[in-house]
């Protein structure tokens, strides 16, 4: 803050949770579980459910399969899907009626 800036940048969130992951390995070899909870946007949340995807094989492939990282995400204001039942595009909805 020397030269009286603001500098916004975005959270590398994908290293963030490897680095937590790897410091728990290190201080609790035996044993873990850790729940990461996000609430935001559906990008971000595919991004983040890469990331459990990519730490569990980390912790699977070096001996540590008994940590766990559950991931529960909630995003709000995505696009909603079209159609009847949730699926499909409205041109398909109004050809099946």
């Amino acid at each position: 803050f020397k030269s009286k800036k603001v500098v916004f940048i975005r959270p590398k969130l994908g290293q963030i949770v490897e680095d937590y992951v790897v410091d728990l390995l290190d201080s609790h070899p035996a044993y873990s579980s850790t729940l990461l909870a996000f609430c935001g946007g559906p990008k971000v949340s595919g991004v983040l459910a890469e990331v459990r995807s990519n730490v569990e094989l980390l912790a699977a492939a070096t001996g540590y399969s008994s940590h766990q990282l559950d991931f529960v995400s909630e995003s709000y204001g995505g696009a909603k899907p079209k159609g009847k039942g949730g699926t499909g595009t409205s041109e398909e909805a109004s050809k099946k009626e």
